[in-house]
């Protein structure tokens, strides 16, 4: 778990709440618990049909035995999307926060509402988990229909494209992509001696089957969204009907040891392969998730279909917003410790003013979302002047300065 001065919290939190008018609200709680998280971040996000299994994964991923709920009725647990508000530290200045969210396919919730969860999840994830029941046939294809819109319910830019560019364009946004088998009872072998790999297993069943063009347009769309993708099988975990409904009361190791074999495997391949979140190759830390869900959820809200590209604009927006502010802050420390003891100042530069500068461009350029050049250059020497006329024009400067910067994003 994270060590570090940031206050977590050891439990679920929502992050997301959908109401039933379909409105998604960033919950306060859980965008304080994100900001704090410093450095990489990965993100793992799982969505599946309900009551099929997923947070019991996500607790496995936390090495818990009770995290995030999970209940032995037929009524989805899980309302919108939850983070565990305690992030998972995998280095120094490297973390992985876990989503789960509400089931797909719920009675009680729209497929609109479905859509949104899915597009929610995969938008902000890094390492995206599928769960689902069974082998992979007809049925499974089927149940994954919502993955032919996100195409229609994600956009990278503004303006409109066809739907092969819009592919292309949005593979690069999207998560690794891992589905997972529940309950799987197949043996997965063919006329050649051995077993066939599960990621060959995947890719067969994505292969184009003659006479079944909407499916094969599915299977389609999901080969051109998640370029990198794998599958992993997991055995029932009882065999008893009761057990299998409270299996949240179950001792781990009272399970069965294929299960739990599988189970284990699965928790390491995701650790093993899970990449930070990256956006235009820019590295994503927990303010700026907040953020980019708090710019999803105002399109969504807006009956706008979410622009990534456009999300992301903001998030640099406010991130360069933040380390102006800063930088003027220690600026002006700075002076104050130094320059402002030997008043009056003349018009030649004052005593301190090239180690305030210095400290206040460190500032900035320690920023994450910005480094000097054509498009984001060093401060306009107004912004940390120490000349009269620097003085008198250093606030509007700033702005001005700020104003340039967002114009030229």
């Amino acid at each position: 778990m994270a060590e570090s001065d940031a206050s977590y919290f050891s439990g679920p939190l929502q992050l997301i709440q959908i109401d039933d008018d379909g409105k998604c609200h960033l919950q306060e709680n859980a965008a304080a618990i994100l900001s704090q998280i410093p450095g990489r971040l990965a993100i793992v996000g799982i969505a599946g049909l309900y009551r099929t299994g997923k947070s019991f994964l996500l607790n496995r991923l936390l090495g818990l035995q009770a995290g995030f709920e999970i209940g032995p009725t037929i009524n989805p647990c899980t309302k919108g999307l939850w983070i565990w508000g305690q992030p998972v530290q995998l280095a120094p200045d490297y973390f992985c926060i876990l989503i789960d969210t509400e089931g797909l396919g719920s009675t009680q919730r729209t497929a609109s509402c479905d859509m949104q969860i899915l597009s929610l999840c995969i938008l902000l994830s890094s390492y995206f988990i599928y769960n689902s029941m069974g082998a992979i046939d007809e049925q499974a294809i089927d149940d994954l229909h919502l993955v032919l819109h996100l195409a229609k319910h994600i956009h990278v830019k503004s303006r409109r494209r066809n739907e092969e560019e819009k592919s292309v364009d949005l593979a690069q946004y999207f998560p690794l992509f891992l589905w997972v088998l529940r309950d799987f009872h197949l043996r997965l072998a063919d006329e050649r001696p051995g077993t066939v790999p599960t990621q060959e297993y995947l890719e067969r069943a994505l292969q184009s089957v003659q006479g079944q063009d909407d499916k094969n347009k599915l299977r389609d769309v999901i080969k051109d969204l998640f370029r990198e993708r794998d599958c992993a099988t997991i055995v029932r975990p009882v065999a008893d009907e009761a057990d299998l409904r409270n299996i949240q009361k179950l001792p781990y190791e009272s399970l069965r040891p294929e299960f739990r074999v599988q189970v284990e495997a699965f928790v390491k391949k995701v650790y093993m392969f899970l990449k930070p979140k990256k956006i235009d190759g820019q590295l994503v830390n927990g303010a700026m998730l907040v953020e980019l869900a708090g710019e999803y959820c105002k399109a969504i809200n807006g009956s706008v279909v979410p622009t990534i590209q456009s999300a992301w604009t903001s998030v640099v927006q406010h991130q360069l917003r933040l380390s102006l502010r800063d930088a003027v802050q220690v600026y002006r420390s700075r002076m104050n410790e130094t320059a402002m003891q030997h008043l009056p100042v003349s018009d030649e530069k004052p005593p301190g003013l090239t180690a305030g500068v210095s400290w206040a461009t460190r500032i900035l350029t320690g920023c994450e979302v910005w480094s000097p050049g054509p498009s984001l250059p060093v401060p306009e020497s107004h912004c940390f002047s120490g000349s009269r006329e620097g003085r008198d024009r250093g606030a509007a400067g700033c702005a001005s300065c700020t104003r340039r910067r967002r114009r030229r994003l």
